[in-house]
């Protein structure tokens, strides 16, 4: 009850342009935030980017939350959405595939995460190309079905599935050079 309360007044006072209630509700959410732009991003410049437009969003918008209560959704949502804006927009995001390039989208391994630190799989997650690195944050990060990404990012939902197959086969190649080269190493 008293995460609600003080939603509820750090929305009204953000609404309000209260410099410390948006400095409040900035180093609340930031940490955050920030991550999931990381995932979303090639590197930390554009996240950074991505950050601060969704962030100015995020301010301009405050008086269309409905509820207090959902504020870290909403919050979010707007951080996701505007990171795929930030792809859309990229001249690397026209890349097009389709269903027929798909192969069985059978993973090629369920314990990419059990192989590697966070930070080795952020990297990695970086480096995938862009509409591939969308998908799979949406379907394996924020949880969305492929008929929402499909939605989302106007593509078929077979498409969907095949850049996520795509990008767990990229993921999957990369960790297993990862693990040659610290054999060697």
């Amino acid at each position: 009850m008293k995460e609600k309360q003080l939603y509820h007044d750090l929305i009204n006072a953000c609404i309000r342009n209260e410099a410390r209630a948006q400095k409040e509700l900035y180093d609340l959410f930031a940490p955050a935030m920030f991550k999931v732009c990381l995932r979303y991003a090639q590197d930390e410049a554009a996240a950074q980017d991505i950050f601060q437009d969704a962030f100015v969003k995020i301010y301009q918008n405050l008086h269309r939350i409905e509820s207090s209560a959902h504020l870290p959704g909403w919050i979010k949502k707007i951080v996701v959405y505007t990171s795929i804006d930030y792809l859309r927009s990229s001249a690397k995001y026209a890349q097009h595939q389709s269903i027929e390039s798909a192969y069985s989208l059978a993973a090629p391994d369920p314990t990419i995460h059990q192989q590697l630190g966070a930070e080795e799989i952020l990297s990695l997650v970086q480096q995938l190309p862009p509409r591939s690195r969308m998908v799979f944050n949406l379907y394996v990060m924020e949880g969305y079905s492929h008929k929402e990404i499909g939605d989302l990012l106007e593509i078929s939902e077979g498409t969907s599935k095949s850049q996520l197959f795509e990008a767990k086969k990229a993921l999957q190649k990369a960790i297993d050079k990862n693990e040659r080269t610290q054999m060697i190493g």
